[in-house]
């Protein structure tokens, strides 16, 4: 039986996070660049955001690419979008509130968003039609208002994610 596409985003998004996990505790000796004032990126970001590509574009279908760090890549009506470390200079800080963050776009409209924690080794997904987890339990009493913030600041994702949370609701 073939995976489901939230099944692929959320292995995809637990691996990236093994990854930064890894060079959480090295943070000091990572290669840092600036993207702009304030926009850092690190070996951490690429390493990650290599990952997730590799998982979820050689999961075998035609997909997008959206990456923060990689940019776009045209395949069709579907795209996954990422943010491979939500929270980089959070992470470069030693403050662990930072995620990895997850979704898929088909024809324009997000249809599922994951977010890993692996510091807290929590994952919250929802998904169209079939509601919101947090760390694999339904969370059907999820409300954007409630929805812990250190997940959302600053994410890259956020406009979407609660959209998405906001349809299961309605």
């Amino acid at each position: 039986m073939s995976k489901s596409d939230l099944e692929i985003a959320t292995e995809a998004a637990i691996g990236a996070g093994k990854i930064l996990s890894e060079f959480w505790s090295n943070r000091d000796s990572l290669n840092i660049s600036i993207k702009s004032p304030g926009d850092f990126v690190s070996q951490a970001d690429l390493q990650a955001e290599e990952h997730l590509k590799k998982h979820l574009l050689g999961a075998g279908m035609n997909y997008g690419w959206l990456g923060e760090e990689t940019g776009e890549t045209s395949g069709s009506s579907k795209r996954w979008i990422v943010d491979p470390l939500d929270g980089t200079t959070n992470f470069l800080r030693g403050i662990p509130q930072w995620a990895v963050s997850v979704a898929l776009e088909v024809e324009g409209q997000l249809v599922l968003g994951v977010v890993h924690d692996p510091i807290k080794e929590e994952t919250f997904s929802a998904e169209i039609g079939n509601g919101a987890t947090a760390t694999a339990l339904p969370s059907r009493f999820l409300k954007p208002s409630t929805f812990p913030q250190h997940y959302l600041e600053p994410v890259f994702l956020l406009e979407k994610w609660t959209q998405l949370i906001s349809m299961q609701q309605r």
